[in-house]
């Protein structure tokens, strides 16, 4: 008859409250989600067969404490995990949590868990309803992917900086080979010219230096754990040879002029030449690859009673407000540049290491579009 629902005898209600829990249960074992309730009045909490086994204990039918549950949580997260609880208490929200939980056995398994607060007719909280999973396995497989994919991105990093430095070598290297040759062809041909020999010699000398401060670069500034060494030191004229050093950058390129502001009189400071010079050849190099064509690259020096200050000026793009605090980092490359021009990001690096080594420091004023200035600060001879 329709509408008309015959009333199931009690032993079949039982019967289906029974199977009921037993698929509740299956699902929960499949799932690997357990599920408990906690009388919050009585403390009372009553767990899930499911949940006893992602905590490693027994299950039993008799309720628990809120502290025999806390004594199941490693001590460490303790403090955290009744925060949590107590502030959902309060705000009657609900909550997300990962702890770890020490099973009988000694093993340490991290839990993930949720809960939720019910509340009486005057919102105040009678109850709590979540669910629990071991979640161990899988945040070692994503910590496993994390290292795969930071190791991945290292061999990229690796690759793309060697591809770079050889790039950046065959340059003074094919100096080196065309002056040799050169020299060899005279030589056999009876023409070479022995007032010509020092400038050819003086050419390969400057080439070589480069490809051994390219080297440098990545072999001593491409390793993280690489500690500043100690300098030799010796007294060094530097307006001579700063003016030395900008004739000879402006000879890198036809399209960029290098200006110098420099005082008329000798000014000394002790130095390590080499490492001096293969901080400025970074500068100088850097101001002339990122200044458009015609630009000025300005090289500068002044000193006081205390320290001397070598200024590297150019009329480029400029550095982004936002890269200028990484700008000394390790592979770290300007917003602007990054995939427009060739680079390893390890040139700063270099320059703010040989600085600090001399017992300095060096800082930089840029204007992305405007240009940017590099001021090493080393300290007078006395």
């Amino acid at each position: 008859m329709t509408g008309f629902t015959r009333p199931l005898p009690p032993d079949t209600e039982e019967r289906a409250a029974a199977r009921a829990g037993r698929r509740l249960a299956e699902v929960e074992e499949l799932s690997g989600i357990g599920s408990w309730e906690w009388d919050i009045l009585r403390d009372e909490l009553h767990w899930s067969e499911q949940l006893c086994r992602v905590y490693g204990i027994e299950p039993d039918p008799r309720p628990m404490t809120f502290d025999a549950f806390m004594d199941l949580v490693h001590p460490d997260d303790r403090e955290e995990l009744i925060q949590t609880v107590r502030g959902a208490l309060e705000s009657g929200s609900s909550f997300l949590t990962e702890h770890r939980a020490i099973h009988p056995d000694g093993s340490i398994h991290l839990i993930f868990g949720r809960g939720y607060v019910l509340t009486d007719d005057d919102g105040q909280p009678t109850r709590m309803l979540g669910s629990g999973q071991d979640v161990t396995d899988e945040r070692a497989a994503e910590r496993e992917r994390t290292a795969e994919e930071r190791r991945q991105a290292a061999g990229q990093a690796r690759d793309e900086a060697l591809a770079l430095i050889a790039h950046d070598l065959r340059s003074p290297l094919a100096v080196v080979v065309g002056y040799v040759q050169l020299l060899e062809r005279q030589a056999r041909g009876g023409t070479l010219n022995p007032e010509r020999l020092m400038p050819y010699l003086e050419r390969v000398n400057v080439a070589a230096r480069q490809m051994t401060s390219l080297l440098d670069d990545l072999l001593t500034d491409a390793d993280p754990n690489a500690q500043t060494e100690p300098l030799d030191t010796e007294p060094l004229e530097l307006t001579a040879y700063l003016r030395e050093t900008a004739e000879h950058h402006d000879e890198i390129s036809a399209q960029h002029a290098v200006e110098v502001h420099l005082p008329e009189g000798p000014v000394v400071a002790r130095v390590n030449a080499g490492k001096l010079e293969r901080a400025l050849h970074n500068l100088l190099r850097n101001a002339i690859k990122y200044s458009p064509e015609g630009g000025t690259i300005s090289l500068s020096l002044d000193a006081d009673a205390d320290e001397v200050r070598i200024g590297v000026t150019d009329e480029g793009i400029g550095i982004p407000a936002a890269d200028l605090p990484r700008i000394f980092d390790r592979f770290h490359r300007g917003s602007n540049v990054v995939g427009q021009t060739a680079g390893l990001g390890l040139g700063l690096i270099s320059v703010q290491r040989a600085v600090r080594a001399h017992g300095g420091r060096i800082e930089v004023e840029s204007t992305e579009g405007q240009g940017t200035t590099f001021t090493i600060h080393l300290p007078r001879e006395p």
